[in-house]
C-alpha cells in the first residue's frame, strides 16, 4: 500500500486547490517532530559535466560525462574531493576545480527553498509530463556520497514530447529542498536521460511512517561502503511516485560538483512514507548528504495540479 501526505501552508493550499485530483487519506506534511518532509527533484536539460561514475552521488553520474578536474603529466584526469562538511563541503565546492566555478558563481543554483509560487490557470502534469515507467532489473551502489540505485530497463518520462529514459534514483538525507524553510527527514531524485544527454529528475519528499517496499528491496540488498551489488527481482519505479503528482518546476543546477545550470526542475508537492527503521538504516551511512539552500534570486516557479 503506497502512503503520500500533502504538503500545506500558503503555498501548497493554493496550489491543490488547482488540482482536480484525489490524492487518497493523505496526512498533512508538517513541521513538528519527524512527521517534517519537503518535495524536491526535477528535470535536468543541457548538462554540460558530470562526475565520474566511481565517486558520483546523483544526478550526473547518469549523463556520462567526466567529472571536473585537473588534468596530469600522465593523461587522467583526477577529480578532486568533495564532501558535505568540512574543508570540502559546499562553501568550497566553487573552489577545489575551476570546473565547478558555477557552485559559487552560478545564478540559478539548487536546491532552493519553494514558496511563492504562481499557479497558471489550467495548468496540469499530463500536459507537460508524461510517466510511462516500467518494473527493471537494478543495481544497488554504494558511491560514498549516498546510495545510489542504478536501473536497467525501467522506461521513461516524456517531457513536453522529448523521452528521457529512467536510468537511476538516489536519496539525500535531511531534504535539499525546502517548503516555506521547512526541511524534511528525506529527499530522493529519480534520474532520466534522453537520447542527446540531457537529464530530467523527479525528486520525492520522505517522511517517517510506514516502511516503503521498493525502497526495502534496496535496503534488503546493501552493499558494503563503497561497493555495488547487482539487486534481486525488480524495482517498479510507479510506486517511488505519490498517488497525486502535483508538482512545482524551476529552472535549476545539479545539487551537486560541477552544479551545471539550465536544470529544469520538477518538485513533487506530496510525500511518501519510509520507516524509522528505513530512515535509520540510511543515515547510519550518511548522516549529512544535503546541499543548503541556495538564493533563488528572480527565477520563476510554476505549479502543475496532478
Amino acid at each position: 500500500m503506497q502512503h503520500h501526505r500533502a504538503l500545506t501552508g500558503s503555498l501548497i493550499a493554493a496550489a491543490l486547490l488547482l488540482a482536480a485530483c484525489g490524492s487518497g487519506a493523505g496526512d498533512t506534511l508538517s513541521a513538528s517532530g519527524d512527521a517534517a518532509g519537503a518535495a524536491g527533484a526535477g528535470s535536468l536539460t543541457a548538462h554540460d559535466a558530470g562526475e565520474g561514475a566511481a565517486a558520483s552521488d546523483d544526478h550526473s553520474a547518469a549523463a556520462g560525462a567526466p567529472a571536473g578536474g585537473s588534468a596530469h603529466a600522465d593523461g587522467a584526469t583526477h577529480t578532486p574531493h568533495w564532501a558535505y562538511e568540512g574543508e570540502a563541503g559546499p562553501e568550497a565546492w566553487g573552489s577545489l576545480s575551476e570546473d565547478w566555478a558555477l557552485c559559487a558563481a552560478g545564478a540559478e543554483q539548487s536546491p532552493i527553498d519553494v514558496r511563492n509560487t504562481a499557479a497558471a490557470a489550467g495548468a496540469t502534469v499530463g500536459g507537460v509530463l508524461t510517466f510511462a515507467y516500467q518494473p527493471s532489473a537494478f543495481e544497488v551502489v554504494d558511491n560514498g556520497h549516498t546510495i545510489q540505485v542504478n536501473l536497467s530497463a525501467a522506461g521513461s518520462v516524456v517531457i513536453e514530447g522529448t523521452p528521457y529514459q529512467l536510468v537511476q534514483f538516489h536519496a539525500h538525507a535531511p531534504s535539499e529542498h525546502t517548503m516555506d524553510s521547512v526541511q524534511f527527514p528525506m529527499e530522493y531524485h529519480l534520474v532520466h536521460k534522453n537520447a542527446a544527454g540531457n537529464l530530467a529528475v523527479v525528486g520525492v519528499i520522505v517522511q517517517q511512517g510506514s516502511a516503503h517496499q521498493e525502497w526495502a528491496k534496496v535496503f534488503a540488498q546493501l552493499p558494503d561502503e563503497g561497493a555495488g551489488a547487482a539487486g534481486s527481482g525488480t524495482i517498479d519505479p510507479n510506486l517511488l511516485l505519490p498517488t497525486d503528482r502535483t508538482l512545482v518546476r524551476y529552472s535549476g543546477s545539479l545539487t551537486t560538483p560541477p552544479c551545471s545550470e539550465s536544470v529544469r526542475w520538477h518538485v513533487m508537492l506530496n510525500s511518501l512514507e519510509w520507516s524509522h527503521e528505513q530512515l535509520a538504516a540510511f543515515t547510519a551511512r550518511f548522516p549529512h548528504s544535503n546541499r543548503p539552500v541556495q538564493p533563488r534570486n528572480v527565477r520563476d516557479l510554476e505549479v502543475l495540479a496532478g
